[in-house]
């Protein structure tokens, strides 16, 4: 059954699609722009076109291990996609799938990708980090607007065959080159580790994949913090701030959204200047 199936409310900041569904059509919930979170059922194998496109408040989608292609425009302008688990399996991630997706920060490419097509990642001005898993084919303008880029962590003995990719093609990342660094360098593995940190940290925060739970959540963002993520430093400023799952603390606030902030994350600065006042 397709999703266009089933009665969408699309006010709500949640869905939880039914387990009998079979696809999930092109633009299906298309401008849900209320929906933050969103379980897809296992067997779906494709997010179709527009299928996400402009779902301006999705923070994070759990996908099955069952998803196989990205479709051009699948989370076209998602703007506030801060987290997307790839799982292996994933052979296609079309043109334009993550465009404007402005708030993601880090992605990891499954072995299973053979390529990034045109656009895919055009405009994510948040990204810092990518993982390839192993040797990917790169098209045109894939990373175009991603101005933000620090680390491009490939397989160790690729570097080769990446840096023919950026002569071939005209990937928009000017100092792509600079950028790449081979799996087990200090810089790799510390950047690999922060992004398990919080991903995990996440994971406890919102229940993906496991059981919600604060405590552990904190402390995970607390270690990511610790190794510079700008990102856990900005929520754990949240936590303290609003006192969830933690007593309410304006100076520890103060302190991890000065961290975030010097990290030039998205909304920390005002953050600081609101709590200052």
């Amino acid at each position: 059954r397709s999703v266009s199936a089933f009665l969408l409310n699309r006010s709500s900041d949640l869905a939880i699609l039914p387990a009998s569904l079979s696809r999930i059509g092109p633009k299906s919930l298309q401008g849900c722009a209320n929906l933050k979170f969103i379980t897809i059922p296992d067997g779906i194998e494709d997010i179709e076109p527009y299928a996400f496109a402009d779902c301006t408040n999705l923070t994070s989608i759990n996908l099955p291990d069952s998803i196989k292609v990205f479709a051009p425009y699948a989370f076209y302008k998602c703007v506030n996609l801060q987290e997307i688990h790839m799982p292996e399996g994933v052979v296609d991630i079309d043109s334009w799938s993550f465009c404007h997706c402005e708030r993601l920060k880090q992605i990891t490419i499954p072995k299973s990708v053979k390529c990034l097509d045109a656009w895919s990642f055009h405009s994510c001005a948040g990204l810092e980090t990518i993982v390839f898993q192993e040797p990917v084919k790169l098209c045109y303008w894939c990373f175009f607007g991603c101005n933000n880029l620090k680390h491009v962590i490939i397989p160790k003995g690729t570097k080769e065959h990446f840096l023919q990719q950026d002569q071939n093609t005209e990937l928009g990342i000017k100092n792509f080159a600079e950028l790449l660094e081979e799996e087990g360098s200090n810089v790799a593995e510390q950047q690999q580790e922060v992004i398990t940190l919080l991903t995990m940290a996440q994971g406890f925060d919102n229940g993906i994949g496991v059981p919600k739970n604060g405590e552990m959540s904190i402390s995970l963002y607390k270690q990511a913090a610790e190794k510079g993520s700008a990102e856990a430093a900005y929520r754990l400023g949240v936590c303290y701030r609003d006192g969830e799952y933690v007593p309410q603390d304006r100076d520890t606030a103060l302190t991890y959204f000065r961290q975030a902030a010097e990290a030039r994350y998205k909304d920390a600065a005002q953050q600081v200047a609101e709590l200052e006042q």
